[in-house]
């Protein structure tokens, strides 16, 4: 009977023991004060998502910046915890903070053969556009002119409009052969050619 009761009063020692561990690692350890929902930051200027953040007893956690398309500089791209969740007050939200859209500068293509500024354009990170051409005394497929021009600054994977030579719109002939032909005769061998 001695033995039950020894027993019986160390197992309530023991609970004793747990229940203040518990309450002290609930209490004090996990200290953060009560439950929030973390608010939506997402597409927000960074200054305005950490007085959000402050508002709802929250803190702006790591920064990590990102280019980004669309979403403008110093924006935020995207949280940790996601908006809704329920955490604890006190609690860091991590955010992806846009750098804006990464810009490339545009090579220079003028004087370059057209299938050159191709592969050219596509080492660059960038797509080729639209390709025009006119009459030039030029070699048939040299660029002329490039939009945007060489050193403006481009998106990655941005378009290169191209303005190329078509060549010469006057038909071209062959020079007849004149050698061993008298003085006299060149005007008859030369009639039908523009001189």
């Amino acid at each position: 009977m001695t033995w039950c009761i020894q027993w019986s009063l160390a197992l309530a020692v023991f609970l004793l023991v747990m229940l203040g561990a518990g309450y002290y690692t609930y209490t004090f350890a996990l200290k953060g004060g009560g439950h929030v929902a973390v608010p939506n930051i997402v597409d927000r200027p960074i200054t305005e998502a950490a007085l959000l953040l402050t508002e709802r007893s929250l803190e702006l956690g790591r920064q990590v910046q990102a280019p980004h398309p669309s979403i403008p500089k110093y924006y935020v791209i995207a949280q940790r915890p996601a908006a809704g969740r329920i955490a604890r007050e006190g609690r860091r939200v991590n955010v992806v903070v846009s750098r804006g859209q990464d810009f490339l500068r545009a090579p220079d293509l003028a004087g370059k053969m057209l299938d050159d500024a191709r592969r050219e354009i596509l080492a660059s990170r960038f797509r080729v556009g639209s390709i025009a051409r006119i009459p030039e005394d030029l070699p048939r497929d040299l660029v002329i002119s490039q939009d945007p021009p060489a050193g403006g600054e481009l998106p990655d994977q941005g378009e290169i409009h191209l303005l190329v030579s078509a060549g010469s719109d006057r038909p071209s002939a062959l020079m007849p052969d004149l050698r061993g032909i008298p003085i006299t005769d060149i005007e008859d061998a030369l009639e039908g050619f523009e001189v």
